[in-house]
Order: structure tokens, then C-alpha cells, then sequence
């Protein structure tokens, strides 16, 4: 759904900035009344100021909106998305939860991983056969998996999402498949999936 920015702004209201990297900030908002969906709370991400050299800013923004058209239980939905003339904004939805880096820290029982992989597995192979795809996520990695309180993971973070046999725009160490010539394959995702396994 497209927003204004002046809407995605007034979601935000007066909360403090959450975690931060050199395009994005992310913010907890809330979604009131009167937009045509559903009351929530959600997570927003808001650029730093545009630049007009900064090419991967908007390319990074552009793939992000992969997920207008992605729904399926283990990936983040998009709830919607703004531009104005010095910021983009992402409002996906809010997901309680902790991030599988996190939890791979502290023990994780055999049944808990297998439930984690399958989600994954899931979400993997819904891109795959996505009918705007093949898509191909490029950024398979624990700290961008957020496991909810029922032990459900959802894959988040499409900045370097890319259609089969595209060029790949980047990707995680250890989780890069060695042997690829830069273009996105089926076996890229799931040579990552295969060291999360390993790790769990």
C-alpha cells in the first residue's frame, strides 16, 4: 500500500530510533485509523536524507519493494511504503520475536531448529516459484531471521534480492555459495540455508 510521507511521519510519532546502518533507521510505529487496513503496530524503516549520487539508496528501496506482491507466512510483509523528495520509508509489520543469531547463542533444542529450517525451507521455496520470480534472496543469514514467540521464523531483509540469473548486488561471508560467477542460481540460497543448518 502507498502511503504519504506525511502518514508514514505521523505513525512514528515520538519514538526514538532503533537500530541503524549506513542507508536506514528503523523505528517502531503504529497505524491508526482511517487508512483503509487494519489497526497495528508495525516497523519502520526511514532512509537517511537522499543523495543524489547515491544510487544505491534508491536501488536498495526499489528491491525492497519486492514484497508488495510477497505473502507467505514465514516472510515479513510489507505493509506499505512512501517517497518524498528526501526520504523513502518501508512500514512492514511488527514482528515480537528475537533474531536467530541471537538464539544461536543459547542452546536451541533439535525440535525448535527442525520447526526454524522448515520455515525457511518454506520461504525459500515460495521465491522460487513466486510467479514475478524466480527470485533468488542472496542474504540467507541468522541475523536476518526473526523467530516469534511460537517458535515461527520469517525472513526479512531483501535488499540484495534479485531474479534468477541476475548479477547479485551482494550478500553475507560464510554464507556466500564459493563456487558462483556472480549471477544469482537456485543453489545460492540454498547453499546458505544448508550452513544455517550447520549452525543449528
Amino acid at each position: 500500500m502507498e502511503f504519504t510521507a506525511e502518514a508514514v511521519e505521523s505513525f512514528l510519532g515520538s519514538t526514538q530510533p532503533g537500530k541503524e546502518n549506513e542507508f536506514w533507521i528503523t523505528y517502531d510505529g503504529h497505524i491508526g485509523s482511517g487508512y483503509g487496513i487494519p489497526e497495528q503496530p508495525v516497523s519502520i524503516k526511514k532512509s537517511r536524507p537522499k543523495d543524489s549520487e547515491c544510487l544505491e539508496l534508491k536501488a536498495q528501496f526499489e528491491n525492497k519493494l519486492k514484497l508488495k506482491s510477497i505473502n507467505h507466512t514465514n516472510i515479513v510483509k510489507l505493509v506499505g511504503y512512501a517517497e518524498s523528495d528526501t526520504h523513502f520509508y518501508l512500514v512492514y509489520e511488527k514482528i515480537q520475536g528475537r533474531t536467530l543469531d541471537q538464539m544461536i547463542e543459547d542452546q536451541i533444542l533439535w525440535e525448535g531448529a527442525i520447526k526454524i529450517l522448515e520455515g525457511i525451507a518454506c520461504a525459500i521455496r515460495y521465491l522460487q516459484e513466486h510467479p514475478n520470480g524466480p527470485w533468488v534472496h542472496c542474504g540467507l543469514c541468522p541475523s536476518n531471521i526473526v523467530v516469534n514467540e511460537n517458535g515461527s521464523p520469517k525472513l526479512l531483509e531483501f535488499r540484495y534480492c534479485v531474479a534468477l540469473g541476475e548479477r547479485k548486488i551482494g550478500g553475507y561471508e560464510g554464507f556466500k555459495h564459493p563456487e558462483e560467477k556472480g549471477l544469482a542460481s537456485l543453489e545460492t540460497d540454498v547453499f546458505s540455508f544448508g550452513v544455517l543448518g550447520v549452525l543449528l
